[in-house]
């Protein structure tokens, strides 16, 4: 079951992931159409503050948790290597815990601005009018995904800890 569970939460980083690549090529096809179109005819086809900021949200966002899988998340790692082994690794243990904690807290953050302030007064982008609640979904969403992930990769850190050192 632990393992079926695991795998789904892949999947979903995976997908997670995707649609921030899909995000980011969108953002970029926009961009580049928008500056030969403004250079060579003088008009502007989209607006591209709100465009380009919904873009990198949505890229930034939406890869936290796969990022945070894969390691790609920044650490003081020369500091924690200079320490031994079993230091070391419950350091990471820690790094998981402290993880978990404030991704609740951004998780809580999210939930509240979403339901009690995008959603609920129905507020959109100014220029474009494009209702700001389903980014703010997708971020709810992957604030979520992180949690589950520092969850995961602290359950197996303490497993793993406790295999090695029994103690």
């Amino acid at each position: 079951m632990v393992n079926s569970f695991s795998k789904s939460l892949k999947r979903m980083r995976q997908i997670l992931r995707e649609i921030s690549i899909a995000a980011m090529v969108i953002l970029i096809a926009m961009l580049f159409i928008e500056s030969i179109v403004r250079k060579f005819i003088g008009v502007s086809l989209f607006t591209v503050n709100e465009y380009g900021g919904m873009g990198m949200y949505l890229f930034v966002v939406l890869s936290i948790s796969y990022l945070y899988e894969i390691d790609a998340h920044l650490s003081c790692d020369f500091v924690v290597n200079m320490l031994p082994e079993n230091v070391r690794e419950k350091t990471k243990i820690l790094n998981h815990l402290l993880t978990i904690i404030f991704a609740t807290f951004c998780f809580y953050i999210w939930y509240r601005f979403l339901f009690f302030s995008s959603f609920k007064l129905g507020k959109a982008y100014r220029m474009t009018g494009i209702l700001e609640w389903p980014f703010h979904l997708l971020a709810l969403i992957s604030w979520g995904m992180l949690v589950l992930t520092a969850s995961e990769k602290f359950i197996s850190g303490v497993v793993t800890n406790r295999e090695i050192y029994p103690n």
